[in-house]
């Protein structure tokens, strides 16, 4: 993949870097989700946090890898700049689910925290 992108113009891998993250980061937390509600047989089901936990985990971790082979340089910037906004926006989504009491995306927002300071 790295040889392909290689060959791409930087204008256009800076052009593809955004879709490219949330594309992809959104993939990967979708198929944790799918293959987590599979398993719950009630929405307070143990596996169900684990499975939003994980999913929050996981997307950021691949938002990030994928960042950091899109970017055509300045890799670690780009890298550090979507860790800070991500954590700025799950701080904010982890405030408005404690405000709801809702555990299952709090765990989520707690995932992406995770994720966050796994991909520092």
């Amino acid at each position: 993949m790295d040889r392909f992108l290689d060959r791409l113009p930087n204008w256009l891998r800076w052009l593809l870097l955004l879709p490219a993250v949330l594309i992809g980061g959104f993939l990967v937390g979708f198929f944790v989700h799918l293959t987590n509600s599979a398993q719950a047989a009630r929405p307070d089901a143990p596996i169900v946090f684990i499975g939003e936990f994980a999913a929050g985990a996981l997307s950021v971790l691949a938002a990030l890898h994928i960042a950091n082979a899109v970017a055509p340089y300045a890799k670690k910037a780009v890298v550090v700049v979507l860790i800070v906004l991500q954590v700025v926006a799950s701080i904010w989504a982890l405030q408005l689910d404690l405000s709801r009491d809702d555990t299952a995306f709090a765990l989520l927002s707690v995932g992406n925290l995770v994720g966050c300071f796994a991909g520092w």
